[in-house]
């Protein structure tokens, strides 16, 4: 029997203990308690929730794919986000996040550490997880026919309407649905339609005998969209011509003379803008289209060979249009993908901006930026790591940048680089 069915449908916490929730903190007053009872109870709540929910997978209640289920609910979350517009603000406030936020100490006096809990993709979700209580669950718990409920109740009638039940149904193992291994050696690839009826270790195990790298596979989808690309390549007739007289994904000719080489140790900053406290880096605005002709700001940080501008302006004359050329597989090259020779001969001056499809600083060239509307060919980001291509340069790490505000509203933002 679910153990989370009373809390989830019915909204009945009674008899639920909850361990976890701030309330229980000795660091809360009992007038802070008074104050802020209606916000706490709904973080109990969903405390509460999540327990029971981990019980059921546990005890495995149903044939229910829970794993699906997250990566459903997770693309949800992004997508009510991405409705209302709140993933825009919580992008600008990761940008300016000071770092006695993302590396300071939690409320029970333990502090972050681990790769992931200091990156920007927790801080998103930990930002997401606020609004959440703050912008919708309490508005809802103080007026259940309140206009931000009735919106978010007809964004998920509309949003979950078009999910198939089979998408998140385990399969028992039949014809349609062979083990992992009969499927990856078979004639033809598997459907996207199939791989996402799969369960995650079903899928990671196909991964695994493709030997496809899923270190950057972070939820089911990416995994998904490796082993689409992968086996694509791995079963594909067409074979990347290397004579080919464009660099890989561009009309840019082989024969392009290279630039300057920007993470050349030897080439120093603008002593004007060289990245101490006196004199920081002066990060720019960059406003563009996307394809689909949806506005598009990025925050940059200048490279040792970048145009000196005027104070948080770009400092390119006209802002170029894109320039990748899809693959024959369907899908763009990454900007994070090229060589450095590649970069080089399309125009790179070392400025980087943090790529959200990526995770991490990624090389800035004028019409080569990514585009989220667009697929991406799955890259070895360890190699572009080690090769310095994608990631802060080391250098550069502890080095402080004035962000200015994009509507010039605020005072610049002073804040220090890490990795």
């Amino acid at each position: 029997m679910s153990a989370s069915y009373r809390l989830v449908m019915n909204r009945d916490f009674t008899g639920v203990v909850d361990d976890y929730s701030l309330k229980n903190y000795d660091m809360i007053t009992p007038d802070q308690k008074k104050e802020h009872e209606v916000y706490l109870n709904t973080i109990s709540n969903i405390n509460m929730t999540r327990d029971k929910m981990d019980d059921d997978e546990d005890s495995q209640v149903s044939l229910t794919n829970w794993t699906q289920v997250g990566c459903i609910f997770n693309e949800f979350i992004r997508a009510l986000m991405k409705e209302f517009g709140w993933d825009r603000v919580v992008q600008q406030l990761i940008w300016k996040c000071p770092d006695n936020v993302r590396h300071g100490q939690r409320s029970n006096g333990s502090r972050t550490h681990g790769k992931f809990q200091v990156s920007d993709v927790n801080m998103e979700y930990q930002a997401y997880s606020h609004i959440i209580c703050s912008q919708i669950l309490h508005p809802i718990d103080q007026d259940p026919n309140c206009t931000i409920g009735k919106q978010c109740a007809d964004f998920m009638k509309k949003y979950f309407a078009t999910i198939d039940e089979k998408t998140y149904s385990f399969f028992i193992d039949d014809a349609p649905h062979s083990s992992p291994s009969s499927t990856s050696k078979s004639k033809d690839s598997p459907t996207i339609e199939e791989l996402q009826a799969m369960s995650v270790s079903k899928l990671k195990k196909m991964a695994n005998e493709l030997q496809l790298d899923l270190s950057e596979c972070f939820e089911k989808r990416d995994i998904v969209e490796l082993l689409t690309s992968g086996a694509t390549c791995l079963n594909s007739n067409v074979e990347i011509d290397d004579n080919d007289r464009y660099i890989r994904g561009t009309r840019v000719p082989k024969s392009t003379p290279e630039g300057a080489d920007p993470l050349d140790m030897d080439i120093h900053y603008p002593h004007e803008s060289n990245g101490t406290p006196n004199a920081p880096f002066q990060a720019f605005s960059m406003y563009k289209y996307t394809k689909t002709k949806e506005a598009k700001v990025r925050i940059v940080k200048p490279g040792k060979l970048t145009p000196i501008g005027h104070l948080g302006d770009c400092p390119y004359d006209h802002a170029k249009s894109p320039q990748l050329v899809p693959l024959s597989i369907g899908k763009y090259r990454h900007i994070g993908s090229f060589s450095l020779k590649e970069l080089r001969q399309i125009g790179w001056d070392g400025a980087m901006y943090n790529s959200v499809s990526v995770g991490t600083w990624v090389p800035l060239v004028d019409g080569y930026e990514s585009d989220d509307s667009d697929r991406y060919e799955p890259f070895d980001q360890r190699k572009a790591r080690r090769e310095r291509i994608i990631g802060l340069p080391v250098e550069d790490i502890e080095k402080y940048m004035l962000i200015h505000d994009i509507d010039e509203s605020e005072e610049p933002s002073l804040v220090q680089l890490r990795k």
